[in-house]
């Protein structure tokens, strides 16, 4: 069994930006409330980017939230915050397409997988954990359904 999750560092680190961003702007209103040596223009526009920035951080903080399960000829995927928990046979997949870009000396990879239905699943290599397992199942079990670019 392959079980790609997201890392922890990952997770750690969006809810730290989302904390930070959020302690932000509770002490840019009470700023404003007792102090308020800025131009109110200054208040209005810092609440909105830091606000902007947490809704943000939060949306991509809940949406990394997924898990991916390979083995025994099937694929299960599991979206805690939505309840969704959906299996298929591994032979259920439409398509599959793995990305690779070089950039600075590092290589990022990133993997798609096309379920039946409206199905989309997205991972890459620095955000999920048995991204490489994961590649080589899939180019074990159905490699006629990858996607060459």
């Amino acid at each position: 069994m392959i079980i790609c999750k997201p890392k922890a560092n990952v997770i750690f680190l969006l809810t730290f930006l989302a904390i930070l961003f959020s302690i932000g702007v509770m002490w840019l209103l009470r700023h404003f409330y007792t102090v308020q040596t800025w131009p109110i223009y200054v208040y209005i526009g810092l609440a909105t980017l830091l606000t902007l920035a947490a809704v943000f951080v939060l949306i991509k903080l809940m949406s990394n939230i997924r898990f991916l399960t390979l083995g025994k000829g099937k694929i299960s995927i599991r979206v805690p915050l939505k309840g969704v928990k959906r299996q298929f046979p591994i032979t259920d997949i439409a398509a599959w397409k793995e990305e690779i870009i070089k950039a600075n000396s590092k290589e990022f990879k990133h993997l798609t997988v096309q379920l039946p239905g409206p199905i989309l699943y997205n991972m890459s290599n620095h955000e999920s954990t048995n991204y490489e397992q994961a590649v080589s199942y899939l180019r074990d079990k159905v490699a006629k359904k990858q996607v060459k670019s």
